[in-house]
């Protein structure tokens, strides 16, 4: 899958910003979407990504998307991404296990952000 930047000027004009916030168990689990991931990472185009991925059982491996070891801080992460856009111009999209998008959406609906989410059980 390629990111196609004229797609994505006529589907989406007003999109500037997009951070994707991963969780995996295991480090093996990063190669599902490492190809897609750096490209996002390494995407030099109107949209600027933010890609990081959180590795909660294993090391982190080292490549062109950046990993950190144990879950990620949401409360940390909807920090940075409140310094760089206006709540109102955000919206958080969150899939996974109820509590992790529970916590979420509360922290996106706290900051006056737009919010979707989808939840599964492990």
């Amino acid at each position: 899958m390629a990111l196609n930047e004229d797609k994505c000027n006529k589907l989406l004009p007003k999109l500037l910003r997009v951070w994707v916030v991963w969780t995996v168990q295991k480090k093996e689990h990063v190669a599902w979407f490492k190809a897609l991931l750096a490209q996002c990472a390494q995407f030099n185009g109107r949209v600027q990504f933010k890609v990081r991925v959180h590795v909660t059982r294993d090391s982190p491996p080292e490549g062109a998307v950046p990993c950190f070891k144990g879950r990620a801080d949401m409360s940390q992460v909807m920090e940075e991404v409140k310094q760089e856009d206006a709540p109102g111009q955000i919206a958080v999209l969150a899939c996974g296990p109820a509590a992790m998008v529970k916590e979420t959406m509360s922290l996106g609906r706290a900051s006056g952000m737009h919010c979707h989410f989808e939840t599964f059980l492990l």
